[in-house]
């Protein structure tokens, strides 16, 4: 198994919608749901 690094927004910018990326946007809208910062996930 071959592991790389990157970074989220690249991630998220990929095109299609594979499971991994449903489940870290559901992530992350659970870890901005309850404080409203969702301006640092803009750039």
């Amino acid at each position: 198994m071959q592991t790389t690094t990157m970074d989220i927004a690249d991630y998220l910018k990929q095109g299609g919608q594979t499971p991994g990326h449903r489940e870290l946007w559901r992530l992350l809208k659970t870890l901005f749901k309850d404080t409203g910062d969702t301006d640092e996930l803009i750039d």
